[in-house]
């Protein structure tokens, strides 16, 4: 009996325990969801009184370095020949990475080493000024520089200009973002060729106040509202604009003068213009 006795007080005694440890861990549990919500309440409140603080995290993620799995920061501060902006040939290696993965493929009419990376600044839609990253034939990336930096010194508003990598070469995506881009690789398999952009020798900007229209079809879906090129909207492309004319006056097209279709935004360097 006393044996019974005792292995019933160690059993009530380890019961005991549990439901002390239990109680704990319900307590601790409890504690770190107060802190979690407090935290979420005090950055909604501050996102609500200070709203570009939320638009600076939202850049943020979408400048977002997926090869190398860390958030790039602007270079605000490069500069060439004491001006915004500059022209990096070759490219390095991390960029190409990213280049190779998302937006060059082995069947493109470029080689890796033909790019440029090209940090040009920019008028953003916020009326800050911004640097960006595009991608050209090599050929072009002094001209690209200075196509940006006049239309930079005109204050163009240009929203983003972000490698199509940053959207893991989604171009769907990208101009959904209304990113201005040049180089990834796209090839028109109904007529077995190949765009401009998979030289890096075109370039898209604001593409979604500039969509492709064509027999009354407007791509992006969602930019409607944008083929309906009398209004004056920010970013939306005018012949003879400063964004028109800094293109155009080196021997750029303008997709926005074709005659069966129109692609506002894109401008493209002829292969046979040098």
């Amino acid at each position: 009996r006393s044996g019974r006795s005792r292995r019933s007080r160690e059993t009530n005694a380890e019961y005991a325990r549990r439901w002390r440890m239990e109680v704990t861990m319900r307590k601790m549990w409890k504690f770190i969801f107060t802190i979690l919500l407090l935290f979420v309440i005090v950055a909604l409140v501050k996102a609500y009184f200070t709203p570009d603080l939320l638009g600076e995290a939202v850049d943020n993620i979408l400048s977002y370095d997926l090869q190398a799995n860390r958030v790039v920061p602007e270079d605000l501060n490069a500069t060439q020949d004491g001006k915004k902006g500059k022209v990096e040939y070759p490219i390095s290696d991390s960029v190409l990475a990213d280049i190779q993965e998302f937006s060059w493929k082995s069947k493109a009419p470029v080689a890796l080493s033909e790019l440029a990376l090209v940090k040009v600044p920019y008028f953003g839609f916020d009326g800050e000024e911004h640097m960006g990253e595009i991608v050209v034939h090599h050929d072009l990336a002094q001209e690209v520089l200075d196509i940006f930096r006049e239309m930079d010194d005109a204050q163009y508003p240009i929203e983003k200009v972000k490698r199509i990598d940053a959207y893991q070469g989604d171009e769907e995506t990208s101009v959904l973002n209304n990113n201005s881009m040049a180089f990834y690789y796209r090839p028109l398999v109904i007529l077995e060729e190949v765009q401009l952009h998979s030289y890096g020798r075109a370039i898209d900007i604001n593409p979604f106040q500039n969509p492709y229209v064509s027999e009354g079809l407007v791509s992006p879906e969602e930019a409607q509202d944008y083929a309906d090129r009398g209004q004056q909207v920010k970013g939306m492309i005018q012949k003879g604009d400063a964004c028109y004319t800094a293109f155009t006056s080196r021997g750029w097209i303008w997709g926005g003068e074709g005659q069966e279709c129109q692609d506002y935004g894109h401008f493209e360097k002829p292969l046979s213009a040098k």
